[in-house]
């Protein structure tokens, strides 16, 4: 192996020499050289321009490689931007939704926010809003959404409220049904995030139970149940819920009714506080 290096180089050395004689004294051999020479120099020449081809190659894929990630980058800023954008129009639907519910009703109303839920057994008793006393809020206000009633503030500070929800086994509140005027007395279920009852309910899955409805009622199940107005804590004509399963208590001396509630509680965001 060593002897063919030799070689080789020994007759490139040659071939340099005879190259640079002079013009007179080695034309002949000059031109021999050139033809000994020329299968060396076009392999040298493939060689250039195959290494020329690949650097031109490798540039080319390098900056195909780049534009692919800065469009990858393009797309994926336009996605966020476009997610941002739609959470902007659903945030703005449903603030119109609020204003617009606002502006109808004939009570007079204290717009909030939801910042957390309270019990930490699991049980949806009871919400904290951004309202306190520096904005008007007083205990036992009546708490409400565009879908119906929420509950009632039961613990304030000067920016912040506590609500007891319609489903906390203590809340009571007086009912009646829209279509007949029939009156009941609505008492939570405690419903847990999985959505079970505390209550032993004719619809183990709904939250609020009316008790005490005169059993000479004709009842209809979807029928609409408002607030009654009696117990000084909530005004009448507030939604409440409907009657989804209607039957007789214990004793058969009154129905009772399960109401499904129209207020979502287990998704409040936006809510308004009854202040007059």
């Amino acid at each position: 192996m060593f002897e063919k290096k030799y070689f080789v180089a020994v007759f490139l050395l040659v071939l340099v020499i005879l190259l640079n004689l002079p013009v007179p004294a080695s034309k002949r051999i000059k031109s021999g050289a050139h033809d000994a020479a020329a299968p060396f120099q076009n392999v040298m020449s493939l060689l250039v321009n195959d290494v020329r081809e690949a650097f031109s190659y490798l540039l080319r894929a390098s900056k195909a490689g780049d534009e692919q990630r800065q469009m990858q980058e393009k797309i994926a800023a336009l996605n966020l931007q476009v997610q941002s954008l739609r959470s902007l129009e659903i945030e703005n639907n449903e603030l119109r939704e609020q204003v617009g519910f606002k502006k109808k009703q004939k009570h007079k109303l204290v717009m909030g926010e939801v910042v957390s839920r309270g019990d930490a057994s699991g049980w949806w008793q009871t919400v904290t809003i951004n309202r306190g006393t520096d904005e008007g809020v007083r205990l036992n206000m009546p708490v409400i959404s565009v879908n119906g009633l929420i509950g009632r503030v039961k613990d304030l500070s000067k920016h912040t409220s506590d609500v007891l929800l319609i489903t906390d086994p203590t809340s009571r509140v007086g009912a009646k049904f829209s279509r007949t005027g029939a009156l009941g007395l609505i008492r939570g279920g405690g419903v847990s995030v999985s959505g079970t009852s505390r209550l032993e309910m004719l619809c183990a899955a709904e939250p609020c139970r009316m008790e005490f409805v005169s059993k000479e009622q004709k009842l209809f199940t979807g029928d609409e149940v408002v607030t009654s107005g009696l117990g000084g804590i909530y005004p009448e004509g507030l939604l409440i819920g409907k009657a989804a399963v209607i039957g007789m208590d214990a004793s058969s001396l009154y129905q009772v009714v399960d109401v499904v509630p129209t207020a979502k509680l287990g998704s409040l965001r936006y809510i308004f506080v009854v202040v007059e």
